[in-house]
């Protein structure tokens, strides 16, 4: 979906990097995690079986990735992850605790998740993402 180092999904990274922080998972974990999550995504996933899109009926828009990211957009999503994991990890558990052990079911889905909501944030799916 990215061609740019940064674009409108960074946030999404930068949010999920907090997420998983707050999950209690290690830093090694969480970043190997990610890295292995955008090479499945864009090494596997889209070349094997033409990428996917989510529908859900409480938002509007669909969420379509059929193209694999650019090598500079993987790099700038690690950084937003990356980003995200340290700066939850600086915030007091009294602000925002810890998320309960079982959240980590949700992990993954949690990317996919996080694209549609910031999908349907954006209000628009990507014109290079149209098919």
């Amino acid at each position: 979906m990215g061609i740019d180092f940064f674009d409108d999904y960074s946030f999404s990274h930068v949010f999920g990097g907090g997420i998983i922080q707050r999950m209690g998972i290690s830093r090694i974990v969480a970043y190997s995690l990610s890295i292995f999550y955008e090479l499945l995504e864009n090494y596997i996933w889209i070349p094997y079986f033409g990428g996917r899109c989510i529908n859900h009926y409480i938002f509007p828009i669909v969420d379509c990735k059929t193209k694999a990211d650019t090598i500079q957009n993987m790099i700038g999503d690690q950084i937003s992850f990356m980003i995200g994991y340290e700066f939850a990890e600086l915030i007091d558990e009294k602000h925002i605790p810890m998320l309960p052990k079982y959240f980590r079911i949700f992990i993954p889905i949690l990317p996919l998740l996080l694209s549609l909501i910031t999908t349907n944030i954006i209000g628009k799916t990507p014109e290079y993402e149209i098919i």
